[in-house]
């Protein structure tokens, strides 16, 4: 399980911890979520290259649905 950490400042100023486990990021495993995420992707200007490295930092990716719905996108 991998940890991730964000600090922000609490209302004293002080850096707050919080951490997030990798398990709570949500599954893409239908192509309609799929092809969803990688136009909300697009349109903040990632490109093909970035896609797969984005996608599967904020959501745990179905890969041979991702692959079937790039190959028909392109």
């Amino acid at each position: 399980m991998i940890v991730h950490a964000a600090h922000w400042p609490n209302r004293w100023g002080q850096v707050m911890n919080h951490y997030v486990e990798d398990n709570s990021k949500q599954r893409l495993t239908e192509r309609l979520e799929i092809v969803t995420a990688i136009n909300i992707l697009r349109s903040q200007g990632y490109d093909n290259d970035d896609l797969i490295r984005e996608i599967t930092r904020i959501f745990y990716v179905d890969l041979d649905e991702y692959n079937e719905a790039v190959s028909v996108a392109a």
